[in-house]
This record gives C-alpha cells, structure tokens and sequence, in this order.
C-alpha cells in the first residue's frame, strides 16, 4: 500500500506504460479515425514513450529531478505524430511537477497530472474536445478533486483510471467522426493504456502480465467496434502530408517570438499544428499539403534535423485495402442471451453476437447494423452450375428470351387404330386385331360398338379379350 512514490517507483511505472501500450499498439492503431484515418495513433504514441525510457535508462542518478529531465527530454525528441507530441507534453507538465518532490504523494501527482494537462492544452493550436486531451482532463480534474480522500496510491490510480474509461466512453457523443466510424478515441485508448501499466508497476506486476485482463476479454469490449473504419474516404483527409522536424542551433537572433510566429504561420497553410521548444530545441508538426513551405518557414530560424514527411493518402488507402482483403464471402450473426451462450458462440467462430431473447429482442436497426458489420464481401458470387446452365442456354437458343419449358407429350388415347406398344408389367390384350392397349386400359374401355349392338366379351386366363363380330357376318344374320 504505496504512499508515495520514488525514483525507483518512477522508473517502474514509465517502462510499465510503455510496454502496455506496446502490447496493445495495434489494437490503438485500428481505432485511429481522428485526425486523419491514417492508423498510427497506438504507434506513433509507442514510439514516444519508448524514446522516454531510453532516456530514463541512459540516466544513471536516482535523483527524481534528473529523472524527470531524462524522461521529459527523451519523449520530446521521440514525439511522433499528432499524438505523440501530445503524449510528450503530458510528460513535459507531469515531470515538471513531480521533480519538485523527491517522494511524490497523492496530492502532488494529482497536481503533476493537471499540469500535464495544462501544458499539452497549450501546446495544440486548436484544441479538440472529444480526444486524449479531453480525458486527460477529466482524469486530472478528478484527480485533483479526490486526492484528499485517499491514502494508498493503487486505489488512487484504480479510481483514476475509472474515471478515464468513463471519459473516454463518452468521446463518441463529443467528436461526430468518432460516432459515425463507432469507436472511442485512439490517443484516450492509449493514454489509458499507460496508466494501467502504471497501476501495474505499483502492484508489483510483470509486464508480460499487465495485459492479461484485457487479454480475457473480447477486442470490441476492451478497445471498442471499428468495423466502420473502412467506409471512410479518401477525400476526407484535407491536408496529404504529415510533416515533422526539430529545429537545431536556433539563431543568435531568433527569440521565443519568433516561435510563436512560425506556429502562426504553419496555421495559415495546414492544421494539427504544433509548434514546442526553446531556444535550444523546437519540435515541430504540421499537416499540410506544401511541407517544402513549412520547412522553409523552419530555415529562418535555424537548422533542421530529423526531417519526416508522410503520405497520409496512401497510409489510408493501404489501411482500406488490408481490411478489404479480410473481408469473407458470407458471415454468421448470432442473438442469444446470458454471456455462457454468447461464449459458445464465439467459440463457433461467430463473427457478431447480439444480445437479446423473449422479451428483449433487439431492434431492426441493430440486426442491421450487426449484419453491415460482419466483414463480408457486398457482391455474391453465382454458383459455377448457374453460370454452366446459363452459357449452354446462350449457345443453343439465343433467339429467346428465356429457356423453353419442356412440354409433357400426351400419352396416345387407346383406340381400335393405335399400332403401338408400350411395354408394361401387365399387358391387356383389346381388339380383334391383338393390339396391346398403351395406357392398359379396362377392356371396356376399348371396346367397339357396331351397328348391331354391343360386342360380346369372354374372359381368358391371360386377361380380357374382345371378339367383334365381322361386316359378313352381321349382314348374313340380318338377312
């Protein structure tokens, strides 16, 4: 039950962070919508943190304030990405807090985690509400609220943490892009990511097992559904190129002004924009489609160093086609209630599962919903028989419009004229002329009437037969 935290707990907790989000990067990543649907959030933010250990590891003292130099530092030169400098900045103020304390308590974390905020408020030219800023808020503004309530540090940080997921269930209400793809923040997923590692570190936990709970539970549950990521296009992605660089051995003449009037440039020509540093480093990020005018505007006030330029166009096209490729030709939904069923369901390989039952079934909209979200191909494909069917019918009648249906050929009526024969198990013999009778009709049937009466009939022991009397004869007895 940790009251305060050290150096040595320090170190801890920021390589648990890091290795957390490591394990949870591409999770981070599929969630990635704002800015940009270019999916780098959870790596970009990875990088940053592991550029900070580095750091931290290089620094032999065990002094807290040199500690927090280190790590401070070492996420500003590492910051990548829109949400890596944020990341840094968050360090940046909750370093500069800490490093005033060699024990750090609840109350003082509490303030280093709002100056953390601060700092990485100010360092965005246009702050986003809906996004890792907005629970970084939330979890310090709790933070500073409850400190006095607590007394161990893990219970502390479980309550932060608490509060983070709340914030974060609530970032699709405040940012509609994230409400239209359905999925949480990217950054606010891996914000919290760290703080469970730190949480872990202070439990004593190893890092292979700081990711088990999450490990349990199913991805949409932990990090939320992206399924609709894919339906965004291209033509939403204004600026193309990300660009990021340091500015080195800044000029004899170049003042802090002068910083803030190259961040009011690059605003004039892109957006993210975020223009941090000194008069001995400036980190610098844009998103713009001129990146050769932002590294000239750069040029003014010194050198450049670790120039990046990324094409965001084809990390999203690239990001669609490998979630095209996982789409499946026909996909299964399950509604069923109670989390045992629902289990064995997903044990079958069922691709969703909604809850619902007597008197709870779900609504045409979430069955519909569901159905979009399956990952399955729009188009079906004909089956080889029908295409097979369909090409003879093209070959042998192309005159019409549709196959001919077979006409049924109706059987021959049995008369005294019919010649022929008709093979069956019981034949009948009718007729003076021995013809087999096709439909094997009754004897009277096929009878024949002549102008004298009826004809007279005998039974035999093969069947019946009919004797008609001849012309000759008939006209011999009349006379």
């Amino acid at each position: 039950m940790p009251k305060t935290i050290g150096s040595t707990e320090l170190r801890r907790m920021i390589a648990a962070g890091a290795k957390v989000l490591e394990i949870n990067r591409a999770k981070v990543d599929s969630l990635n919508v704002f800015p940009v649907p270019d999916g780098d959030t959870g790596t970009n933010m990875s990088l940053t943190i592991q550029s900070a250990v580095r750091e931290m590891n290089l620094c032999t003292s065990n002094r807290m304030s040199e500690l927090c130099d280190a790590v401070s530092k070492g996420a500003l030169k590492g910051a990548r990405g829109n949400s890596g400098v944020i990341l840094s900045q968050l360090f940046r103020g909750i370093c500069a807090e800490c490093k005033k304390h060699e024990d750090v308590n609840i109350k003082a974390f509490a303030r280093a985690m709002e100056n953390g905020t601060r700092v990485a408020y100010s360092a965005v030219s246009k702050p986003k509400e809906g996004t890792m800023l907005t629970v970084a808020r939330m979890m310090s503004e709790f933070a500073v609220s409850s400190a006095a309530k607590f007394r161990d540090f893990t219970v502390f940080l479980e309550e932060v943490i608490k509060k983070g997921e709340e914030a974060l269930a609530k970032t699709p209400e405040q940012l509609p892009v994230l409400k239209k793809a359905g999925v949480v923040d990217a950054g606010g997923m891996g914000l919290l990511c760290i703080y469970r590692g730190f949480l872990g570190a202070l439990n004593g936990e190893e890092y292979e097992e700081l990711a088990a709970p999450d490990a349990q539970k199913a991805d949409e549950d932990v990090f939320g559904d992206n399924s609709d990521i894919i339906n965004l296009d291209l033509g939403e992605i204004v600026f193309a190129y990300c660009t990021e660089f340091f500015i080195i051995n800044l000029k004899k003449q170049t003042t802090l002004a002068d910083i803030d009037r190259l961040k009011e440039k690059l605003m004039q020509i892109g957006d993210c924009v975020i223009c941090i540093g000194d008069l001995e480093l400036v980190k610098v990020h844009v998103h713009t489609n001129t990146p050769g005018v932002a590294l000239t505007y750069a040029l003014e006030l010194g050198e450049l160093d670790r120039v990046k330029i990324e094409n965001m166009l084809e990390q999203n096209r690239a990001m669609r086609a490998k979630r095209e490729a996982e789409k499946k030709e026909m996909g299964m939904l399950a509604i069923c209630a109670g989390e045992g069923i629902e289990a064995i369901f997903k044990d079958l390989l069922v691709d969703r599962v909604i809850e619902g039952g007597q008197t709870m079934n779900p609504s045409a909209s979430d069955i519909a919903d569901a159905v979009q979200k399956c990952s399955c191909s729009p188009t079906t494909k004909t089956s080889s028989s029908r295409r097979s069917r369909r090409r003879r019918w093209s070959r042998t009648a192309p005159s019409t419009s549709s196959p001919p249906k077979t006409s049924r050929r109706a059987l021959p009526r049995c008369s005294p004229s019919t010649r022929r024969r008709r093979p069956k198990r019981t034949r009948r013999i009718c007729c003076t002329r021995s013809t087999t009778c096709a439909r094997g009709s009754a004897p009277t049937r096929c009878a024949t009437r002549t102008s004298t009466g009826s004809a007279s009939k005998r039974a035999t022991s093969s069947g019946w037969t009919t004797k008609r009397s001849s012309p000759r004869a008939a006209t011999s007895r009349t006379r």
